[in-house]
């Protein structure tokens, strides 16, 4: 398994972007299928089935309820371009500053890079190569085995999850633990790699908001919990 982050805004099309839109898609191979909903949490918010875009737009694009709009908790935080932060630091060096000063701000604010809010985690599972190309290679019935078996060690390394790594985080600096109600996630299966080699994958996108149930309202996940039980997932899977 690994990790990636989501960005707000738009940070999830690549996903949606893959998606086969009609049959034709489908009979020539092109396209990924559409991505379900699933995790301990996506009831509490209607999600089930098929993973509309409307839906993910809302969701991790706003952090808003993917069918009402409310926004969960609070709103993403909005981040300075580059150029904004640099014209900030130029500003507070003064007139005196010298040109290896005001070298050095912006090679650090460059180096900083972008920011965006994480809307949130992209989880991978990929099985070993082998058993991708096997899978690419077999006859229906056995290629349809190899998929409920990936399946079903998902659903296993996300029992462990949100067992091991599933709370969210209150208080002054969050000093605090709260339990969550469960996870939730949009899980896309992709067939190839970015080289458009065979690669048996699936993303499961958590999304950045858990309920809690000690105060019995949204707040943001403690992402720290999936990169600390990171390698037990793995395993798990």
């Amino acid at each position: 398994m690994s990790i990636g982050r989501v960005s707000a805004g738009n940070g999830y099309e690549y996903l949606t972007r893959s998606v086969r839109s009609d049959a034709h898609d489908y009979y020539v191979g092109a396209g990924e299928a559409p991505g379900r909903w699933t995790g301990g949490g996506a009831a509490r918010l209607g999600l089930a089935g098929e993973v509309a875009e409307s839906e993910m737009a809302l969701l991790y694009g706003a952090a808003a309820h993917p069918h009402t709009g409310e926004i969960l908790s609070t709103p993403y935080r909005t981040y300075r371009s580059i150029e904004e932060r640099i014209a900030s630091k130029l500003d507070a060096l003064g007139p005196s500053a010298t040109v290896e000063d005001r070298a050095r701000v912006r090679a650090e604010q460059y180096r900083i890079g972008d920011r965006a809010p994480v809307a949130g985690f992209d989880c991978t599972f990929s099985p070993a190569k082998s058993i991708s190309v096997l899978w690419a290679l077999a006859p229906p019935d056995q290629r349809i085995a190899i998929e409920e078996a990936h399946d079903a060690a998902i659903d296993a390394a996300f029992g462990w999850l949100e067992q091991r790594a599933l709370h969210t985080r209150a208080g002054r600096d969050g000093v605090r633990h709260l339990d969550a109600e469960g996870f939730v996630v949009a899980r896309f299966t992709h067939r190839t790699s970015r080289n458009g080699d065979p690669q048996l994958h699936t993303h499961c996108a958590v999304a950045n908001r858990v309920w809690s149930t000690t105060e019995q309202r949204w707040r943001t996940l403690d992402g720290q919990g999936l990169y600390r039980e990171r390698a037990g997932a793995d395993a798990v899977y």
